[in-house]
């Protein structure tokens, strides 16, 4: 995974197409489509974290994936957004794309703990 950007409460990510993330040809596997979202969830939610501590702590606490499209022999970008952010539970979007022609692979939703 490579951080691309992070802002106050967004996060950019890309994970980098490797053979050994597909499944059926150079197709990208629907679980690590699913860890792209729950890794968009973690880092929207801590994202403008000031300061950000040395060994973050939290958990998913929920998460939902919708597959649109596949990813086929692409990079593929992870782009969240912190929705809500309580004391504790930070609700977060994510959406996948590829990088090379920006087209929706999935959506998700999380609900991060902090701590």
């Amino acid at each position: 995974m490579e951080i691309i950007d992070l802002g106050e409460g967004t996060a950019r990510l890309r994970m980098p197409f490797r053979d050994t993330n597909t499944t059926v040809g150079p197709m990208i596997h629907g679980g690590a489509i699913g860890a792209c979202v729950d890794l968009g969830v973690m880092a929207a939610a801590w994202s403008g974290t000031a300061p950000a501590p040395e060994q973050p702590r939290g958990v998913t606490v929920s998460m939902s994936v919708n597959f649109v499209a596949p990813a086929v022999d692409d990079d593929v970008d992870i782009v969240a957004t912190r929705l809500r952010k309580g004391r504790r539970l930070s609700h977060c979007a994510v959406e996948i794309r590829t990088r090379s022609g920006d087209r929706l692979v999935a959506t998700g939703s999380g609900v991060y703990q902090i701590g």
